[in-house]
C-alpha cells in the first residue's frame, strides 16, 4: 500500500483504511478491467494486445495513450485521424 500512496498520492488513502483483503480485491478488479478492456481496444485497432502491459508503469501511461491516440491505425481504411481532412466528403 505504501507504493500506491507514493505513486498516486491522496486519492488512494481511503483504500488503506479498508481491510487488507478488500483493498487487494479492489485493486485487482481495477487492474483486471483496465488490462482486459485495453487489450480488447488494442486488438480492435490492429495492434498487439500485449502492448497494454506498458500501462502497468504509472509514469508511462499518459504518454503511451497520447501516442496511441495520434498514431496510424492499421485496421482503419484511411490509416488514422491524420488522413480525415484529406478525404473528400461523401
Amino acid at each position: 500500500m505504501e507504493t500506491l500512496l507514493a505513486v498516486y498520492g491522496a486519492p488512494w488513502t481511503w483504500l488503506t483504511r479498508q481491510e487488507p483483503w478488500l483493498s487487494m480485491l479492489i485493486v485487482s478488479l481495477i487492474l483486471t478491467a483496465k488490462l482486459s478492456l485495453g487489450g480488447w481496444v488494442l486488438a480492435k485497432a490492429g495492434r498487439s494486445p500485449l502492448w497494454i502491459l506498458v500501462l502497468l508503469l504509472p509514469w508511462a501511461e499518459v504518454p503511451v495513450l497520447w501516442f496511441f491516440a495520434y498514431s496510424r491505425w492499421p485496421s482503419m481504411p484511411g490509416g488514422g485521424a491524420d488522413d480525415s481532412a484529406a478525404q473528400s466528403p461523401p
